[in-house]
């Protein structure tokens, strides 16, 4: 496989995602210093844990994508496309 499989406009998708989780992680941390209701706490935490998942769904895309490229279907490393795909489908779910 690549190096790198992610294009620049997926990077700087998946850079503003993450500086969006990142954010609402810092928010996270002044609600609980501010000592705010739990249930906004949680609610807060609801969205950040969203926003990660959409972050590792666009990577998961990408990886599919270059797992099941014509030039990476034979074995790679020793691990069939089928075998990485389980493997980090384990990882992510």
């Amino acid at each position: 496989m690549s190096s790198n499989p992610l294009t620049s406009e997926i990077q700087g998708d998946l850079i503003t995602r993450l500086k969006r989780v990142e954010g609402q992680a810092r928010g996270v941390q002044k609600m609980i210093i501010e000592g705010r209701s739990c249930e906004e706490i949680v609610l807060q935490i609801t969205a950040l844990k969203a926003g990660a998942n959409q972050v590792a769904a666009r990577v998961l895309v990408q990886y599919l994508s270059e797992c099941l490229s014509e030039k990476n279907r034979d074995t790679v490393n020793g691990l069939s496309a089928q075998e990485k795909i389980s493997r980090i489908l384990g990882k992510l779910l």
